[in-house]
């Protein structure tokens, strides 16, 4: 048996090819690549890592990757502002929205700036609320309570714990 009937047949790269992967790699990934050529994914990557590619998707749910424009990776005094200004009240989801980058840059670009999302906490009852809460909680109950503050019964009930609002639990109430 002859020692080159059981290898595989090479298959010699062309100029075109070269050029193309060089082109797409990075932007379009290995898969993209291999579609095209009609080679394999691993020869895509193995051509790659030759030439020093690296594949590096940009996620956007918001925009389609044709239309996303290429960003520099620092960051402007304008997009700073926007940031501060914007970000404890509408987060990450919102900015990274309005500025074309990635939730996860703007997180990251957040932290950096010692910013911080705000968010509803348990402290941010407000004194109308409570003022309901000791009103209503005794006759009512928490499930009207929950219903008419648009919270949950979870959260009525450890606020009326907190303001020391205590329920005498009889048979067949609740």
């Amino acid at each position: 048996m002859d020692a080159h009937a059981t290898s595989r047949q090479y298959k010699h790269w062309k100029e075109a090819e070269h050029r193309f992967v060089m082109d797409n790699y990075a932007r379009h990934g290995p898969q993209f690549c291999a579609d095209h050529l009609g080679r394999t994914k691993n020869a895509i990557r193995c051509r790659a890592n030759i030439y020093g590619l690296k594949y590096r998707p940009r996620y956007k749910p918001w925009i389609r990757e044709e239309d996303a424009p290429l960003r520099h990776a620092y960051w402007l005094h304008d997009e700073d502002t926007f940031l501060i200004n914007n970000y404890a009240e509408h987060g990450a989801t919102y900015c990274a929205h309005h500025l074309g980058r990635t939730i996860l840059s703007v997180q990251c670009r957040a932290r950096m700036l010692g910013l911080k999302y705000r968010t509803r906490r348990a402290n941010s009852w407000e004194g109308a609320h409570n003022t309901f809460l000791l009103t209503h909680y005794l006759q009512h109950g928490p499930q009207y309570c929950a219903d008419h503050l648009g919270r949950t019964w979870g959260a009525v009930t450890k606020q009326a714990s907190r303001l020391g609002i205590r329920r005498k639990h009889r048979k067949g109430e609740e």
